[in-house]
């Protein structure tokens, strides 16, 4: 097992050999059949393996294929319901609930919903996901909503941002 100094080490010289951007993409759509906010949230896979890491404290972690396995997928949901959040105005936070993952190579989309609602008239969306590990973390999110779509920018000084569609 890993000391926590080498995994942080590990960690702080992550941007030396990976890419030089960091950067996730949220898709939240209202599906007026459904009446559910779907969610899609896009990251690179190894900013996620570091992130899963030094949330859960482990050595390492290195996602699998396609769907992968339950212990890979539990980390995967519990991470992300830990650094995402959405509200209504007024700060009641929405439950999600998660559907799926899919891992392919480089990239992760991870797959939530809300339980049943009606449209809403303004929204707070916050995403911390890895933004323990890199400085430069941003993360841009989507919200479509009918004929609307409107865009937040988040970063470590903006955690998180009102969207009005």
């Amino acid at each position: 097992m890993t000391s926590a100094p080498l995994r942080t080490a590990a960690i702080e010289n992550a941007s030396a050999c990976a890419h030089e951007f960091y950067v996730g993409l949220t898709d939240i759509v209202y599906n007026p059949e459904t009446r559910r906010f779907e969610i899609t949230i896009k990251v690179f896979t190894d900013d996620l393996e570091l992130g899963l890491a030094d949330a859960f404290n482990l050595p390492e972690v290195v996602l699998g294929d396609y769907g992968g396995s339950a212990e890979e997928d539990s980390l995967i949901f519990g991470y992300t319901l830990r650094k995402f959040s959405f509200s209504r105005k007024g700060g009641e936070v929405l439950t999600l609930q998660p559907v799926g993952r899919e891992t392919e190579l480089d990239v992760t989309w991870i797959y939530l919903e809300t339980d049943e609602m009606q449209p809403l008239r303004e929204a707070v969306v916050s995403n911390t996901m890895m933004m323990e590990i890199y400085r430069d973390q941003t993360h841009i999110i989507h919200l479509k909503q009918g004929a609307s779509t409107k865009t937040v920018l988040l970063h470590r000084g903006k955690k998180s941002g009102i969207l009005k569609p």
